[in-house]
C-alpha cells in the first residue's frame, strides 16, 4: 500500500505528471535509507531538467511508455530510473551523437522500440572502456547501423543493429494476458508473494475480471498475512504474505510452477523462422561491408518459455553459414523481464544462453549465437571484451 507520505504529495493524478511531486517524494519519504534518496532525488532533478518539465504531462492521446515506470512505486522501480538516468547522463557527457539518441527517448513511439534498446544494449560496453557514437539516419535514404562502438584501448570499431520482431496478432492476446497478470501481481503493496499458471486462453473481458478478483485478494493477503488460493478454468494461482513464503514454495514446487512468476501457455509461434526468413539478412546489409557489427532483436519474453535453445541455436548457426554474414560477429536475442530470478547462462559450442541479472535492476533472458564464419580481424582483447558485454 502507499505510504501516508505518497497520500500527502501524489492527492490528484496531475500530481504524478508534475516532476516537482516526484522530487518532493525523494526528500520526505521515509521509507529508504539517506544515500538511496540522496540518488532518488539527483535522477528526478537530472530527468526533469533533461527530458523538459512538460515530459511527464499528457500532450498527446498515447501515454510515453516512461510513465509506467513511475507507476509502480516500489524500490525496484526507483532502482531502474536511478540506473535510467545515470545511464542517459553518462551519454550525455560523451561525445557520441547523444541529441540522436535524446530524440528517441522523448518520441512516445520510438521510446520502446529505439531509444530505450540503444541505451540498453549500449550500457552493456560502459564497463568495458569502449566509446559510442549514436548514428543518424542517412539522408541518402539508405539506413546507417544503429550504433557505433569503438574500443579505446585500440580504437577498432564495430557497429550494433538492434531491432524488435513484432508479436502476431495470437501472440498479442496471450502476451498481454500473461504481462499483465504479471504486472498486477508485481505491484505494491510488496509484502505479497505469488506463483501460477495460466492454463487456458482468455478474452479481453475475462481477463479485467481476473484482474479485479487477484487486485481484491491481493490487499486481503497484504492486510490478514495469509496464503490465498485462486483456481478456475483459465489460471491456478497462490498469492502469500512474505511471512507465508515457504507455504507457497512447497505449493508451487509440487506443481511444478516458477516461484515470483506466472508461467504462460506454452505455444510455440515459430519466432526463431521469423527472425532467420524476415529479419537476418536485411540487418546484415545494414553492416558497413568493410567492418564487423552484431545484430541485438527484442523478442517478446514468452518466447524463452517455449524455446528450446539448442535447437534455436543450429538453426541460426545454419543460418549464418551463408556468404552474406561474413562480418556479422554475431545474433543476441534478448528479453527483458521484471521478475526475481538468479544469473543462469549456459553454454553450447561456443554459444550461450540463460538468464541474467543486468545492471538496471532487471532481468534478461537471452541467447549469443556467434559466428564461426565471421572473416573478422579484429584482436583477440577487443572480442573477448564484446563477448564479456553479452554475457554478464
Amino acid at each position: 500500500m502507499m505510504s501516508k507520505i505518497q497520500f500527502e504529495i501524489f492527492k490528484t493524478p496531475d500530481d504524478y505528471q508534475n516532476w516537482n511531486k516526484h522530487i518532493e517524494f525523494s526528500i520526505r519519504t521515509d521509507e529508504y535509507d539517506e544515500d538511496f534518496k540522496i540518488e532518488l532525488y539527483n535522477a528526478f532533478n537530472f530527468l526533469k531538467h533533461e527530458l523538459g518539465k512538460s515530459f511527464l504531462r499528457h500532450e498527446t492521446k498515447k501515454i510515453h511508455p516512461f510513465k509506467n515506470y513511475l507507476a509502480n512505486r516500489i524500490k525496484e522501480s526507483f532502482l531502474w530510473i536511478i540506473w535510467f538516468s545515470k545511464t542517459l547522463k553518462h551519454f550525455k557527457d560523451k561525445d557520441c551523437n547523444y541529441g540522436e539518441l535524446k530524440n528517441k527517448v522523448l518520441g512516445v513511439n520510438s521510446f520502446e522500440t529505439e531509444g530505450l534498446p540503444f541505451i540498453e544494449i549500449a550500457s552493456k560496453f560502459i564497463p568495458n572502456n569502449f566509446d559510442f557514437l549514436f548514428e543518424p539516419y542517412n539522408k541518402n535514404g539508405k539506413k546507417n547501423p544503429d550504433i557505433r562502438v569503438i574500443d579505446i584501448e585500440n580504437h577498432q570499431k564495430f557497429y550494433i543493429e538492434i531491432t524488435k520482431l513484432n508479436n502476431s496478432q495470437l501472440r498479442l492476446s496471450h502476451s498481454k494476458n500473461y504481462h499483465s497478470i504479471f504486472r498486477e501481481l508485481s505491484k505494491a503493496p510488496i509484502k505479497t508473494y505469488f506463483s501460477g499458471k495460466i492454463l487456458n486462453p482468455f478474452n479481453e473481458k475475462r481477463l479485467n475480471e481476473i484482474i479485479e478478483d487477484l487486485k481484491s485478494i491481493k490487499e486481503k493477503v497484504s492486510r490478514n498475512e495469509l496464503i490465498e488460493y485462486y483456481s478456475n478454468k483459465e489460471v491456478d494461482i497462490a498469492i502469500s504474505h512474505i511471512s507465508k513464503e515457504d507455504t507457497l514454495r512447497e505449493w508451487s514446487t509440487e506443481r511444478n510452477y516458477p516461484l515470483f512468476d506466472i508461467q504462460p501457455i506454452a505455444i510455440d509461434f515459430n519466432e526463431i523462422d521469423r527472425i532467420i526468413n524476415n529479419k537476418l539478412v536485411d540487418k546484415a546489409k545494414q553492416i558497413p561491408s568493410k567492418n564487423y557489427g552484431i545484430i541485438c532483436i527484442a523478442i517478446d519474453s514468452l518466447f524463452f518459455y517455449v524455446d528450446n535453445s539448442k535447437t534455436s541455436i543450429q538453426k541460426i548457426e545454419k543460418k549464418l553459414n551463408q556468404s552474406e554474414f561474413y562480418n556479422v560477429l554475431g545474433i543476441y536475442i534478448y528479453s527483458r523481464i521484471g521478475r526475481r530470478t538468479e544469473t543462469v547462462i549456459n553454454s553450447y559450442k561456443k554459444h550461450i544462453y540463460g538468464r541474467k541479472k543486468t545492471c538496471n535492476n532487471y532481468c534478461e533472458d537471452f541467447q549469443f549465437i556467434i559466428n564461426k564464419n565471421c572473416l573478422n580481424k579484429m584482436s583477440q582483447n577487443t572480442l573477448n571484451k564484446i563477448y564479456t558485454a553479452f554475457s554478464i
